[in-house]
């Protein structure tokens, strides 16, 4: 009879590229639901009905957007609050204080 040897596996650490609390604010009070057909965006004024996402997908779908000519898209939290380098910043510290926590460090 084998028996499995039981390994100390960690939680992986949340990133914030990784993590899906972000939202595409394509106007105000407008966020990204999801691309129609055209490959034009779909807007709701919901935020907790649009599309949660990534930082990078949310980055890269505001990159998109304003390519094809929309000006208003940004990636906000979501509260619906724009995400500005300050933001980012203490998003980072905090990640890296509970990776620390999390490690014993």
């Amino acid at each position: 009879m084998e028996t499995k040897k039981k390994t100390n596996q960690r939680r992986p650490v949340r990133v914030i590229e990784d993590a899906n609390m972000y939202l595409l604010q394509l106007a105000p009070g407008l966020f990204y639901f999801r691309t129609a057909g055209d490959g034009k965006p779909m807007d709701v004024a919901a935020p907790s009905v649009a599309t949660h996402m990534s930082y990078k997908d949310a980055d890269s779908l505001c990159v998109k957007f304003r390519a094809m000519g929309y000006n208003g898209p940004v990636v906000a939290d979501i509260y619906g609050r724009l995400i500005d380098n300050e933001a980012l910043g203490a998003e980072r510290r905090i990640q890296a204080e509970k990776s620390a926590k999390f490690r014993g460090e």
